[in-house]
């Protein structure tokens, strides 16, 4: 198993196992560096697990786990190629879901997480766990949009901006949206950082993430489009 991982993690680049530690690094850094300039940094610190660290991995995903220099040479193989794109999928998930976990023991220790009113009243190992349950769906539901519009775009710019798109609607409007159309709620990506006051927190996150669930076996079914992987490749 693990040169089966060494192997794929050299095909897909070093940036998989970096880019998250890069990351999560990062906002650490930068939010001890406002704790000294007395900012509160409790918000911007759960927006690196809910608003960044998703779209990283979705990213890393649209870009990296359905792309193969020798794509041609792996579908005549036995091992199938849509059940090697999905273990490439699980080893990038995976990571990011471990180098998050390790992290987000900082802030909980230090007693700097932010929470959602739905949480504040709970015991601190239910709100650590809850904290973390939100950010996994936000990533799951972001690896499986990535996964359909890489193979639907059959283009790693295309798919990526598709999905920067949903990120800045989701800051900017997703917020003022749910509260005059109710049937978008289950679409509200990142309630905890942009409206932590809503009374749909526990729902959402249930929705967001069963939607992301959902979307995976639609990957898995494009997956087996040989020609259209083949196509997707020459365009590339």
């Amino acid at each position: 198993m693990f040169t089966r991982v060494s192997y794929e993690l050299r095909v897909m680049g070093k940036r998989i196992i970096w880019v998250p530690i890069a990351l999560a690094a990062g906002f650490i850094a930068f939010a001890f560096l406002l704790h000294f300039m007395g900012v509160k940094m409790e918000r911007f610190i759960s927006s690196g697990f809910e608003m960044f660290l998703p779209i990283i991995t979705g990213v890393i995903v649209a870009t990296s786990a359905t792309q193969d220099p020798a794509l041609e040479i792996q579908l005549t193989m036995p091992r199938k190629y849509h059940n090697t794109s999905i273990f490439r999928l699980a080893v990038i998930v995976l990571w990011s879901i471990a180098i998050g976990l390790l992290v987000a023991i900082i802030p909980s220790v230090l007693h700097l997480t932010f929470l959602p009113d739905q949480l504040k009243k709970s015991s601190p190992v239910f709100q650590f766990l809850g904290l973390q349950y939100s950010w996994i769906a936000t990533t799951i539901w972001f690896v499986a949009v990535a996964l359909v519009a890489s193979l639907l775009t059959r283009n790693r710019s295309a798919s990526s901006a598709i999905l920067g798109a949903i990120w800045i609607v989701q800051v900017l409007f997703m917020a003022h949206l749910v509260e005059t159309t109710s049937w978008l709620q289950p679409l509200f990506l990142f309630p905890t950082i942009v409206a932590p006051q809503i009374n749909f927190w526990t729902t959402n996150r249930l929705e967001v993430l069963l939607t992301g669930l959902v979307l995976l076996p639609v990957g898995w079914w494009l997956l087996h489009n040989t020609e259209g992987l083949l196509k997707g490749a020459s365009e590339e």
